[in-house]
């Protein structure tokens, strides 16, 4: 039988033999094909592919760019048709990822400029963030002063002492920088 770790030791090689040609981003993360909720679901077929998987989960982690397709892939009716899931469910599932425990310690960067935010609850993220203690960087998009009143200043508070917030305009300019420890703000609008 051939375990896992020797066949990702012999992908060059079996490349090589039909002639493939891969990059060597592929040679180097055999699992770089699949998404991280995928990833993650993969580790829970042996100890092995924990171990394996275990690492691609943990650098995908320390710089997270959120995106619906990084969580799940969309699924399928039995037809063939695609389902995507409504965005309250994205946005469930987006806390419910952020809260799992053996993640929290992994996120250093988190960007969540495309975050379903109509339907993210803000005390559940809120409550998410205080659990996110490695954390050192957020991205966010600006919702307006109102927003930036209510909702960004208990966001602030909730994070580590020595994480920042970024939120950026719809163009990607960053409007606000602001760190918790110092709770000064920083408006880059001229």
């Amino acid at each position: 039988t051939v375990r896992p770790r020797q066949a990702s030791a012999v992908l060059p090689t079996e490349a090589a033999l039909f002639g493939l040609d891969l990059p060597p981003e592929v040679t180097k993360r055999p699992l770089g094909f699949l998404n991280l909720g995928q990833l993650i679901m993969f580790q829970a077929v042996s100890t092995t592919a924990r171990r394996e998987a275990g690492e691609d989960v943990r650098f995908r982690l320390r710089s997270f760019v959120y995106s619906d397709e990084e969580l799940q892939a969309p699924r399928r009716s039995q037809r063939g048709r695609l389902h995507q899931p409504s965005p309250a469910a994205k946005a469930k599932r987006l806390i419910t990822f952020l809260l799992r425990p053996t993640l929290c310690e992994h996120f250093v960067e988190l960007d969540l400029l495309r975050a379903p935010w109509k339907d993210l609850p803000v005390r559940m993220l809120q409550e998410a963030l205080q659990y996110l203690q490695n954390l050192r960087l957020l991205k966010l998009p600006y919702r307006g002063e109102e927003w930036k009143r209510l909702t960004l200043k208990r966001l602030v508070q909730a994070m580590p002492s020595e994480a920042t917030v970024e939120c950026y305009d719809q163009d990607g300019e960053m409007i606000i920088r602001r760190s918790p420890s110092s709770m000064s703000s920083t408006d880059h609008r001229a």
